[in-house]
């Protein structure tokens, strides 16, 4: 034994001095990456001999195994320094089993790195997409951008059209959350519910947080409808319209168009958002279908603005009428959609008939008819283009809003006159100059009570400048700076300093 490690310190110290290329080559498989290749080649030897399968010759001469180590004891007692050799062999397993111990630490600590990077970028993803449905809906007006700007609060106020009906027929949402059945909603009661997830604001709730605080509108409205005897009926449907909603308002799994009335039938099911209630539209059954709200009410007006008195100098007003008449006479009336179209008809009948009893009183308190004055036709609610002259300040087309195609042409001899009388009614949101002289402008502009005047032009409105009224033409300023402070409050601080400075 002596002998045999002598021999095997001087083999260790002549292959120190020559270096480790003399040594045992490694199988081909290793030259061109040996870690890969050696880990590849040793687990591919271990399933062989755990599933009894042909072993490696390799391996079976370098394994550490119990039997192979007496196969090589004898092999030494025979053959001398051969054991030497396996002994070798034996510590280049270990070191290369150390070196992939090393390298596999080092990629299970970066796997681990980089899965944690990943899941900390999986979870800054997510916070950005819930940052995403957490934007305001800047769409329905732009109202909700000054309400961004103060965070006080905006009541957007809902119109209702003129065809709006309180029905007779009990309508009702019967709400299902998927297979549960929920208490059912009446909804005959008022012409128009509004619906959405402030409970506060909300004539019906929606739970869900991708649904707008108002979202959509419920509304009964009249309409015409051919009877089975062919005559002309009117019943009242339900309609839905979204708001411009960020999620949408579904009608049987079809999102409907925004700011458009979609008419509800028996057994529709709407859906709000990505909220999984679901209403379905059902109707009392007590009633024959033939009843259907048939009503022959009449029609409400609508709700705008105007503006109808002029005001023109003695020196030019005969010339002004008789080009005013001209004009009128010349405008197109018909379909609003014909391009060529100039006026269209009236909102409904009931604004068609007091247009013209307006322009009938005018006739009998004593003013001109210039041109104009009588109903177009017998179907559609069209007017002529109306244009009065020798008009007086007491009289009730001088006075009253009429909101129709109705001029009535005023004469005036100076200025002081025309302030006077032009400040001599109960509204105030808008008046107008057309003249040459700035003197004019600057004194009627600055005189005159009316929250907007225009300089040889009318009703120019843009976002920048500020829109509202005097006397009973409203409150408050639209557009502009201006507009945010219908949402603050001015507040005085007043602190008393011990020290002065100056």
């Amino acid at each position: 034994m002596n002998g045999s490690g002598e021999s095997m310190d001087r083999e260790d110290r002549h292959h120190r001095r020559r270096g480790r290329d003399d040594r045992r080559r490694s199988p081909p498989a290793l030259e061109a990456d040996p870690h890969m290749a050696w880990n590849e080649l040793r687990d591919r030897a271990k399933d062989e001999q755990r599933g009894g399968g042909r072993r490696h010759p390799y391996f079976d001469r370098q394994s550490g195994d119990n039997r192979h180590g007496s196969r090589g004891q004898r092999h030494d007692r025979d053959f001398g320094g051969d054991n030497d050799r396996h002994r070798r062999g034996r510590d280049n397993d270990r070191r290369h089993e150390s070196n992939d111990n090393r390298n596999r630490d080092t990629f299970d600590k970066s796997d681990e790195f980089w899965s944690k990077e990943s899941k900390a970028k999986t979870k800054s993803d997510d916070k950005d997409v819930v940052k995403e449905k957490e934007k305001p809906n800047l769409l329905t007006t732009g109202k909700l951008a000054e309400d961004t700007n103060t965070f006080n609060g905006v009541v957007i106020k809902y119109g209702e059209p003129t065809e709006a009906r309180k029905p007779k027929r009990r309508w009702r949402l019967y709400p299902f959350k998927g297979q549960d059945s929920l208490d059912f909603i009446p909804v005959h009661r008022q012409s128009a519910y509004l619906l959405g997830r402030d409970r506060k604001i909300a004539d019906i709730p929606i739970d869900h947080p991708s649904c707008s605080k108002q979202h959509s509108v419920l509304q009964f409205r009249l309409i015409e409808y051919k009877r089975e005897d062919g005559s002309n009926g009117k019943r009242i449907r339900p309609y839905i319209i979204d708001l411009e909603s960020s999620n949408g308002t579904y009608v049987n799994n079809q999102r409907i168009d925004a700011k458009c009335y979609v008419e509800l039938f028996e057994k529709d099911v709407i859906k709000f958002g990505f909220s999984s209630r679901e209403y379905v539209v059902l109707h009392e059954q007590s009633k024959d279908e033939s009843d259907d709200d048939d009503i022959q009410d009449a029609e409400e007006p609508e709700v705008c603005c105007a503006g109808s008195r002029t005001f023109v100098q003695e020196g030019v007003y005969d010339e002004f009428v008789r080009k005013s008449a001209e004009v009128a006479a010349a405008r197109v009336v018909g379909d609003p959609f014909n391009t060529k179209t100039v006026q269209g008809p009236q909102v409904n009948a009931q604004q068609l008939n007091k247009v013209m009893e307006l322009i009938e009183s005018g006739i009998k308190e004593g003013a001109t008819l210039e041109t104009g004055g009588k109903r177009i036709g017998n179907k559609g609610y069209y007017v002529e283009p109306t244009v009065f002259s020798n008009v007086r300040d007491d009289m009730r087309i001088a006075r009253e809003e009429i909101f129709g195609p109705v001029q009535q042409i005023i004469k005036f001899k100076t200025m002081d006159e025309v302030i006077q009388r032009s400040n001599d009614t109960i509204y105030g949101l808008g008046s107008g100059i057309v003249t040459k002289s700035l003197d004019n402008v600057l004194t009627y502009s600055q005189a005159v009570k009316a929250g907007t005047v225009w300089v040889n032009c009318y009703f120019v409105v843009t976002p920048q400048t500020p829109l509202g009224g005097y006397k009973m033409s409203g409150f408050g300023r639209e557009f502009g700076e201006n507009a945010l402070y219908e949402y603050t409050e001015e507040k005085t601080i007043t602190i008393r300093l011990a020290n002065k400075n100056s």
